[in-house]
């Protein structure tokens, strides 16, 4: 539980206070933001994290900080080395998670490993499994995943306001957004794609907060803060300024932003809020290929309203296929769907569903004196929309009026088309007979509730309807607290790909791991208090669906150690995949879950194996 502030201690920090409340797991507390006095945040520290994102080549972890209890006057948005916390994590998972040569606060871990005996105290507090039997090579049995420096890792930090609710990457890798309360805005930053490999030893050491040059370019966080005290500038909080460029309708954005999902095509963000029965729509100032549109910057564009629940808490884009329409691109498909989402709320047992309109700058008018014709004016004013239409009911269901974070997996139908060409009428039934998978948690019971959408419809199957939902008979149990739902692979006993979903669970301090083909759960992992948000190593959805074989990274990597038998160079092989990441809000730092069955140990696979950070009480709790 956060213990509220009180009024008093509000004013001395100089927050202005929202009337709405937010819910954060089993906790509520006024929204308020800080003016911008006050002490800046830490740029090398977790602080209440919210937003994990993982760069397109996975070299970078991109953080979002809320400042949940105001200590400071903003929230972060931080990136880490994350080639660098891969090469230690798989270092501990190996076995030496006390190495000397691990950043350990204020020069820890071990100066010399013990041989084949039970380590001394200085182990037990260095590893939060207690002490564990040390090899002569300095290799410990038990699996232990010790507290690390996590500001050794850091690269670069801007301010942005507090209460931040996520984090997501473009997909083109080249812009962050993240909802934020404290402002009611789309905050939204600049970075560069790590295409080109990983970073040099050179450009690793390099810290891009100083803005030193040569620095690793991933790395480096853009949204005008140079001119600006460190603080993201008005131009990257979009929806704040009704004059903003694209904002056609001079529209801001309503409060308590929090769950966001882009369309396929990264053109458009929906956003819903949670105490309003509203949901808006921004363009992303990007094209479908990833350049810059014309306006290039982010930009309110709509808003819903009327006919939401309050309280939407989860949002995602249903996978259109243009194959069950019998074409191989969206363009001009005949019967093809407008984007949509399915929207869960945290107040009513009904999923919403949302309709997007792009507006191409066309009108279509009937045509009066031609039946069953239309007539199209062309429009030089562009203004996107969004519609809510007929929502899905899950009373009947015996489901609560909770629902959660939601997901879907289309990874059947990737595989079934994989066989075919796509002229292949086959290739059209596969893109028809394979509905994807949807999942989303649902808190009334605590539960994952397991269906799919997309499929025939009408009594007779005469129709193909892409949006329409249909959910099992079987929920399946969860620990409490079920919040966020991630769709991410693990590495099966044979080195290959196995889809999992991973469902957060804040109240139960879990991640409960689930396999999509069974529904059945494989594991339920324990991570510290609250966990709110994860990230995944990149991977390729379509080798996931294949169940292709997890290449490795390079060359293994070689680490030198100087044990009591004498010391010996030890390979530690790093694959392109491995870890999941997920962010304890509660206590501030981050965990690093091992994902590889294909050890000849298994003691480390779904277990944290690493420790990013030291875990700090909120102010108010102290």
């Amino acid at each position: 539980m956060v213990r509220l502030f009180e009024l008093a201690a509000r004013r001395r920090l100089g927050l202005a206070c929202l009337i709405a409340p937010l819910v954060v797991g089993p906790a509520v507390i006024a929204a308020c933001y800080s003016t911008g006095d006050g002490t800046p945040p830490p740029p090398a520290t977790f602080y209440f994290p919210v937003g994990m994102t993982v760069s397109r080549g996975g070299n970078v972890l991109y953080v979002v900080n809320s400042d949940f209890d105001l200590q400071w006057n903003g929230g972060t948005i931080q990136s880490y080395d994350l080639h660098g916390i891969r090469r230690d994590a798989a270092i501990s998972a190996a076995g030496y998670s006390l190495s000397p040569q691990l950043p350990f606060p204020e020069g820890g871990g071990l100066a010399q490993f013990v041989d084949g005996s039970i380590s001394p105290s200085a182990a037990a507090a260095l590893c939060p499994a207690g002490p564990g039997l040390f090899l002569a090579d300095g290799g410990l049995i038990s699996p232990c995943a010790p507290f690390i420096n996590s500001a050794v890792y850091e690269r670069d930090s801007v301010t942005i306001g507090a209460f931040a609710t996520d984090l997501q990457l473009s997909p083109w890798g080249n812009r962050l957004y993240s909802p934020v309360r404290g402002d009611a805005s789309l905050t939204w930053l600049t970075i560069v794609p790590d295409v080109d490999g990983p970073p040099t030893a050179s450009q690793r050491a390099c810290d891009a907060d100083g803005g030193t040059s040569g620095c690793y370019a991933p790395f480096t966080l853009q949204c005008g803060q140079a001119a600006n005290g460190g603080r993201c500038d008005a131009t990257h909080h979009a929806g704040v300024n009704p004059n903003e460029p694209g904002n056609t309708r001079n529209l801001t954005m309503p409060g308590e932003p929090f769950a966001m999902a882009q369309t396929s095509d990264g053109t458009a963000i929906i956003l819903t809020h949670q105490t309003e029965g509203d949901t808006s729509l921004f363009l992303t100032g990007l094209t479908s290929d990833g350049g810059g549109a014309s306006p290039s910057t982010p930009s309110m564009q709509f808003i819903v309203d009327a006919g939401l629940p309050m309280g939407g808490d989860g949002i995602a884009d249903i996978p259109h296929d243009p194959a069950a329409y019998d074409c191989q691109v969206s363009t001009g498909c005949q019967g093809f769907p407008r984007p949509s989402f399915w929207e869960t709320n945290n107040t009513t047992a009904e999923l919403s569903l949302i309709r997007y309109y792009a507006d191409d700058g066309t009108t279509v008018f009937p045509d009066a004196a031609v039946p069953d014709a239309n007539v199209f004016l062309t429009t030089t004013l562009q203004r996107p929309f969004i519609e809510v239409e007929p929502g899905y009911m899950l009373e009947a269901l015996s489901l609560g009026t909770d629902s959660r974070g939601i997901v879907f997996d289309n990874s059947p139908r990737l595989l079934c088309e994989h066989n075919y060409q796509p002229t292949d009428p086959l290739y059209s039934e596969c893109a028809r007979n394979n509905p994807a998978r949807m999942f989303f948690a649902n808190r009334t019971p605590d539960t994952l509730v397991i269906g799919t959408v997309g499929g025939w419809s009408g009594t007779d199957n005469a129709s193909y309807n892409a949006d329409q939902i249909h959910i099992g008979p079987q929920p399946q149990t969860t620990d409490p607290g079920p919040s966020r739902v991630y769709l991410a692979p693990i590495i099966d006993a044979n080195g290959d790909y196995a889809l999992r979903v991973f469902v957060v669970c804040f109240d139960g301090n879990a991640i409960d791991v689930f396999d999509p083909s069974t529904g059945q759960q494989e594991a339920s992992i324990s991570v510290g208090a609250g966990p709110f948000t994860m990230a995944f190593d990149p991977y390729s959805p379509l080798d996931v669906a294949l169940n292709a074989h997890v290449q490795p990274m390079g060359a293994p990597i070689t680490e030198s150690f100087t044990p009591v038998d004498g010391g010996k160079s030890i390979d530690i092989p790093l694959p392109k995949y491995r870890f999941a990441y997920v962010a304890s809000f509660t206590n501030s730092y981050v965990q690093i879950i091992d994902l590889d069955n294909s050890e000849a140990s298994k003691a480390t696979f779904e277990t944290v194996v690493y420790t990013l950070g030291t875990p700090s009480v909120p102010k108010g709790n102290q």
